[in-house]
């Protein structure tokens, strides 16, 4: 049964975010990353201050040969990172065990990660080769994608930023026709921005459907 972890590392910790070196009071958000393969993260989002010089310090960087601005708002630029190095750290531990990132943020001075993996036999050896190589994750939550807690109320496979954000969504009149409240006006009230809202929706919708309407019986025969 696939298992999920949410955990956090701090920046400095692991290859990607000492290159990205995000200043104070920016925020980047790691955008089609799942699943992993033998090169880093190409698509990256970012917002908040100092977005520019983390653009500057990526040209910079010997690991990067390219940089494209692929979209840009006021609040949010999606650049395309063509790197020259494969992955390490805990990225190449997390692929070594056929996890998928399901989310992958940072800022100044921490990253959280929502990893799946296949079974608890793999996050067990993830972690594993995580204390193996000294690298420093700290883990909030782990919980099963289709068996809630026994007594607690069903989570569904949802975090509970997941929770919160498919709530409020529905209780404004997202969903309606017409809609009664944009993702702008989302992210306004969650405090994060409205790619992440958007984000977070499509994954809180697929935690549901897989936790709700999908024959775990049948995905683990295959």
């Amino acid at each position: 049964m696939s298992v999920i972890v949410e955990l956090t590392i701090p920046s400095q910790e692991f290859e990607l975010g000492r290159v990205l070196s995000v200043p104070e009071g920016g925020h980047v958000e790691l955008d089609a990353v799942v699943p992993l393969t033998s090169e880093w993260i190409p698509f990256i989002w970012l917002s908040g201050e100092g977005a520019e010089s983390v653009v500057e310090h990526l040209e910079e960087a010997e690991s990067v040969s390219e940089i494209q601005r692929l979209n840009q708002s006021e609040t949010q630029t999606l650049i395309e990172v063509d790197w020259t190095v494969e992955l390490n750290d805990i990225l190449d531990v997390i692929r070594e065990q056929d996890a998928h990132m399901l989310s992958g943020s940072g800022t100044h001075s921490v990253w959280r990660f929502e990893l799946r993996f296949p079974n608890t036999q793999s996050l067990s050896t993830f972690r594993q080769r995580c204390d193996d190589r000294e690298i420093p994750i700290d883990v909030q939550r782990v919980y099963e994608l289709t068996k809630p807690d026994h007594g607690r109320t069903p989570d569904y496979g949802l975090t509970v930023p997941q929770r919160e954000a498919l709530v409020l969504a529905i209780e404004s009149g997202y969903y309606e026709i017409p809609r009664r409240q944009t993702t702008v006006e989302l992210a306004d009230q969650l405090g994060i921005s409205d790619q992440a809202v958007t984000e977070r929706l499509r994954r809180a919708i697929t935690s549901l459907v897989q936790a709700t309407l999908t024959d775990p019986i049948r995905e683990r025969s295959e």
